[in-house]
């Protein structure tokens, strides 16, 4: 990767490529964000790769709340918001909609395609 994930939260994001984050080819790649405590997150906005292609590598976006740590097995982790399909434009701002805030400590965005994913900034409120 370009940037390690923890990289994304920092709130710097200049629309270069070299600033995104990208997993190698695999099944459903995901990445997971600590949050250090458990919060309470309304929303979370992601930043697709900011060109062609994102509607490869940004697709079938799943973003969930978990109170625990694990990997690749999102289940028991709240749906905050799911994106069908590919990333329409490059650069996509993808937000969650929720009515009400999810309590927990630990983010999971996962992309349910085989692909490679790429994401570029990402902000939780």
């Amino acid at each position: 990767p370009t940037r390690g994930p923890s990289n994304l939260l920092d709130g710097v994001y200049d629309g270069q490529k070299n600033t995104c984050y990208h997993t190698e080819t695999e099944p459903s790649p995901y990445v997971v964000f600590n949050l250090g405590t458990t919060r309470a997150v309304k929303n979370v906005q992601l930043i697709a790769y900011p060109d062609d292609n994102a509607v490869k590598t940004f697709q079938n976006v799943d973003v969930r709340v978990g109170t625990f740590p694990t990997s690749e097995n999102f289940s028991d982790y709240k749906r905050l918001g799911f994106m069908s399909g590919g990333a329409p434009t490059p650069g996509y701002v993808f937000m969650t909609n929720s009515s009400h805030p999810l309590s927990g400590q630990y983010i999971s965005v996962q992309a349910y395609a085989k692909n490679a994913f790429q994401l570029c900034h990402v902000e939780i409120y």
